[in-house]
């Protein structure tokens, strides 16, 4: 919502990937950074030895918690220890080495990369929701995979029949 001033959270789209008694753990998906895959794997590999087709894998910033701690959020079920499935259709994998496949030319065909993820204590995030901080929604592939980092959270809005630009955080007064 407009009224969330932190910047880490501000004008963003961020998918919850566990939530439970214990809290919960969510990956920002709308703020990518200037960083690219081999940044993070093959920053000793030689400039022309890299592929420029996967230089427009961005990296994103998955939120303020862990930032070092690299995730990615894919549309098919690979065999690792550290995947979950977030959606029946939507895993999260944090290990190191599907970043290796993916800067070979394999690995999931959608992804999103994110270093660091948004984390909350049992109650915040309800508070939060209740607070009316967050608005809601269910996962959607093109929403996460096929929109632009710049429009997604217009279009979350739209899908759920709001026009976020309109949104505005003063109250209005009769």
């Amino acid at each position: 919502m407009p009224t969330l001033y932190d910047p880490s959270f501000s004008k963003t789209i961020t998918i919850m990937c566990e939530h439970n008694a214990q809290g919960a753990m969510g990956i920002v998906l709308n703020q990518p950074t200037s960083l690219d895959i081999y940044d993070l794997i093959t920053a000793d590999k030689p400039k022309q030895d890299k592929d420029d087709s996967l230089l427009s894998i961005r990296i994103h910033s998955g939120g303020p918690v862990n930032s070092d701690h690299g995730f990615i959020l894919h549309d098919c079920n690979i065999e690792r220890e550290s995947t979950i499935q977030v959606a029946p259709t939507l895993f999260l994998t944090s290990s190191a080495d599907i970043l290796d496949e993916i800067a070979q030319g394999q690995g999931p065909s959608n992804k999103l990369i994110a270093l660091g993820y948004a984390g909350w204590l049992p109650g915040q995030l309800e508070a939060e929701i209740s607070d009316n901080s967050w608005l809601t929604t269910e996962y959607q592939h093109q929403l996460v995979f096929d929109t632009s980092a710049e429009l997604q959270w217009l279009e979350a809005g739209k899908r759920l029949g709001i026009d976020l630009n309109l949104l505005n955080s003063q109250p209005g007064h009769a």
